[in-house]
């Protein structure tokens, strides 16, 4: 339940920013990220039915769906260095 009831907001902020944003692309791909960092693969999910919907461009969909790859790696390397 949880899930959906996140799924939902992001759906909703991600569409009202998209809207409010839309004259202003640096400001909208840097919020873009911002919910991109949502730990959940709600935000991930939202980011690309707007992008397939033409809501967002290329660049925001990849700064929405790359600003959280890096936390996998971070990670790992913090595995190897103690090892």
């Amino acid at each position: 339940m949880q899930a959906i009831t996140l799924l939902f907001w992001t759906a909703l902020l991600a569409v009202h920013l998209r809207v409010s944003l839309s004259a202003v692309p640096l400001l909208s791909t840097i919020l873009t990220g911002v919910i991109g960092l949502i730990p959940n693969c709600a935000a991930s999910v939202v980011i690309t039915q707007m992008y397939l919907e033409g809501l967002l461009t290329c660049g925001e969909l990849m700064a929405g769906l790359l600003v959280g790859a890096g936390v996998g790696l971070l990670v790992l390397f913090l595995r190897d260095m103690n090892a």
